[in-house]
């Protein structure tokens, strides 16, 4: 289980509707940053419980009723403010009547499932509302399991504790998704952990790909689908590696899966290094998943950081412990997630393209880049909490947020720009985020500006500085203020506000007279749309 420090407020019983509504009550004065609504069907609608066979086969209007009285509560909180709420849905009354009947076309069954598949609805259309699955809890434990019948006559209380346990494991896997703490990369031993035996030993017709293997690299697809980075480190020859790969006709994983391929004979805990340095993430965003005790306590001892994961030689359990892995729960799925596998191949392209330039400046132009600018909406807003929590390298400040925050942020009259980066390629997706406070119409303070790492090194910085300064003075503002926090991560940008023409103001803070201008490569086809 993983653990999330928190105090929680526990509101009267059975008063949500009043806690909702009234705009005194605790809910809205204590600034909670996280709230919880879980209400059970029967205290929702008793008709549909207490009463249902004079309801049965004509139920739709209670269920709309229900959505809707939902609807409107959720209305009423994001009215009033922004923090995520988590919507518990519905599970099978404990007292409710049962037969086959009610799994049948009008049966309680049957309605229950239109009215999480409404509720469901209704809170993906929110901006800041999570379904938490109590039905799934309780699928996982078993319903003679969940059930505690003495709590239930004592207190109105129908769950066990393990019950509540499993709520508390999703409830902080949903703040660590929509905090941005998700790992960003699942690294692989191959012997004995991609498939069964030595290659080097058995040869390439004397390992197998057994079902459990399969289903194991079917989970591991299904994470990279999600945008998950799967890369190899095995000590290996390399050669007999890639025959594996290009001729095992079981194998479902590819070479072209992985953004990464470290096969050599050097130290795990090295190669680790190495991988997070290619792909420009921390030590911290890993998984490393082998079958060697010696290797998973080196890089346990090496490198605190990853989250090691070892397989215990019980192949059936490894789909389920693939699927299983920590730290990958995820909330919000963004295009760049989904296309996360393919950016990272069009960025080797990119590379190679740079390798046979003759200067930085002809490559730059070659890649034909398209920078399409807008201020952040519905659409964008998940991607740019997203990149506010993950971005460390460029940029100025590192300061975090929740989509939350960003809402808040946008109602109070900052400027959020967001910036979509598409070259000869293929689309990088929303890379880039500026974040001004307006609040004073002479001068506005860059609060955040920052770039992803795939698109450093092509000067996106300058035609977005530029974009940001044409939006400042279109608005009458005298002065952009920026400001520089260093952190462990952030080196590379020490003097981009010194290289772009601020003056030193001292403690890290810079000023650029709006008046002065700025000139933006020339290479850049630039939009706002």
């Amino acid at each position: 289980s993983r653990r999330m420090p928190g105090k929680p407020e526990i509101g009267g019983f059975n008063q949500y509707r009043q806690e909702l509504l009234d705009p005194e009550s605790f809910l809205y004065r204590s600034g909670g940053k996280l709230v919880l609504a879980a209400v059970l069907l029967e205290d929702l609608c008793p008709e549909l419980v207490r009463d249902f066979y004079t309801h049965a086969g004509k139920t739709d209007q209670l269920v709309e009723r229900v959505l809707k009285d939902i609807r409107e509560l959720l209305d009423m909180y994001f009215s009033r403010q922004n923090a995520p709420l988590l919507f518990c849905n519905f599970v099978y009354p404990f007292y409710a009547p049962d037969a086959a009947y009610h799994s049948q076309g009008d049966g309680l069954r049957t309605v229950l499932r239109q009215l999480n598949a409404g509720l469901a609805e209704i809170v993906s259309s929110a901006q800041n509302a999570y379904l938490l699955d109590l039905e799934r809890v309780i699928y996982n434990i078993g319903s003679r399991n969940a059930y505690d019948r003495k709590m239930m006559q004592l207190a109105a209380n129908p769950f066990t504790v393990d019950v509540y346990a499993g709520l508390a494991d999703q409830i902080v896997a949903l703040m660590a998704s929509i905090q941005g703490k998700r790992k960003k990369c699942i690294v692989l031993d191959c012997d004995n952990t991609l498939w069964k035996g030595i290659v080097g030993e058995d040869g390439l017709y004397g390992i197998a790909m057994d079902g459990n293997f399969q289903e194991m690299h079917r989970q591991l697809l299904y994470w990279k689908n999600t945008g998950v980075l799967l890369a190899i480190c095995s000590k290996n020859n390399a050669a007999d590696v890639e025959e594996v790969f290009a001729k095992n006709p079981d194998m479902l994983l590819s070479l072209t899966d992985f953004a990464v391929v470290r096969i050599n004979w050097e130290d795990k805990a090295a190669n680790i290094r190495q991988i997070a340095r290619q792909l420009n993430i921390g030590e911290d965003s890993l998984i490393f998943v082998d079958d060697s005790e010696f290797e998973c306590n080196l890089v346990r001892e090496m490198l605190p950081g990853v989250e090691v994961v070892r397989l215990d030689g019980n192949t059936r359990m490894y789909p389920e412990i693939i699927r299983g892995l920590p730290g990958l729960d995820f909330a919000r799925l963004t295009t760049e997630d989904v296309r996360r596998a393919d950016m990272y191949r069009e960025q080797k392209q990119r590379e190679e393209l740079k390798a046979g330039a003759s200067d930085l400046a002809s490559y730059l132009k070659s890649l034909q880049m398209r920078l399409e600018f807008s201020r952040v909406d519905d659409a964008s807003l998940a991607r740019a909490a997203q990149l506010t929590q993950k971005t460390n390298q460029f940029n100025l400040t590192t300061i975090r947020y929740t989509e939350d925050d960003l809402l808040r942020m946008r109602d109070e009259g900052f400027e959020l720009v967001i910036v979509r980066v598409l070259d000869r390629f293929g689309d990088n997706g929303w890379t880039g985020l500026a974040i001004l406070d307006a609040g004073d119409p002479q001068e506005w303070r860059i609060d955040t500006f920052l770039l992803s790492c795939r698109v450093m090194g092509r000067t996106v910085e300058q035609a977005f500085f530029a974009v940001l300064l044409d939006l400042a003075k279109q608005k009458g503002v005298r002065r952009l203020v920026g400001k520089y926090l260093p952190t462990a991560k952030n080196k590379p940008v020490e003097f981009f506000y010194r290289d772009l023409g601020f003056a030193d103001a001292g403690h890290g803070t810079w000023i650029y007279e709006v008046a002065e201008g700025y000139a933006a490569p020339e290479y850049f086809e630039s939009v706002f749309l």
